[in-house]
């Protein structure tokens, strides 16, 4: 288990959020498995992804 200083203990990691800029997409990988969960569409050339404090929104940068 993983300790989250604002939610307290986590039973599962948290996951990966990685912008694909040639798929055009946004790819959320669970970290325990290491398998991509899910993509979401996120513009021509997504580049960059931040998340807010509690990882319920991600902001992603497009250069397209």
């Amino acid at each position: 288990m993983l300790r989250d200083p604002v939610h307290g203990v986590r039973r599962h990691p948290p996951p990966a959020y990685v912008a694909n800029s040639g798929a055009g997409n946004l790819s959320v990988i669970d970290t325990r498995t290491r398998r991509v969960a899910r993509q979401h569409p996120a513009g021509r050339h997504p580049v960059g992804v931040a998340l807010t404090p509690g990882g319920e929104s991600a902001y992603v940068a497009d250069e397209g």
